[in-house]
């Protein structure tokens, strides 16, 4: 075993919902086989805090896409038009920039019951790439139908 493996069991993600006070954190997510739990660790702080799901309880893993979409500014175009060719530059430079610019963000979900309500904990990469390992140890250990 060398000095960088790390193990299927153990992946680092960056928390975006559905665990209380860890927006945007960075967090280990450790599957114990032993205790039949998933626990969710902040990372990087002195009082860590710590959260676990019964692996009974979870009824959905997996990765999803979702396409959010920006309007691109044409403030820039306008100042560099306006610059460049005056008043009528700035109008051709602003009307010119107005654009929708769509990118393809990917998510990992995990769907649990607690106390007879269903949550969702959504996560974003942090660049640990073993995300389909993780999740296929994740379904086998919950019986989800793959």
């Amino acid at each position: 075993m060398g000095i960088f493996k790390k193990k299927d069991n153990e992946i680092q993600l960056i928390h975006i919902q559905g665990l209380p006070a860890l927006q945007n954190q960075l967090m280990d997510v450790i599957i114990n086989k032993i205790e039949r739990k998933i626990y969710f660790i902040e990372k990087a702080k002195v009082n860590k805090k710590e959260y676990s799901i019964f692996l009974n309880d979870i009824k959905f893993s997996g990765m999803l896409t979702e396409e959010v979409s920006k309007q691109r500014s044409s403030i820039g175009r306008a100042i560099a038009g306006g610059l460049l060719f005056g008043t009528t530059g700035a109008v051709v430079g602003a009307v010119s920039g107005v654009k929708d610019k769509t990118k393809k963000e990917s998510y990992y979900v995990i769907e649990y019951n607690e106390c007879e309500n269903t949550k969702f904990i959504q996560m974003a990469l942090a660049g640990d790439f073993r995300i389909t390992k993780f999740d296929s140890l994740l379904k086998s250990l919950t019986n989800q139908n793959q």
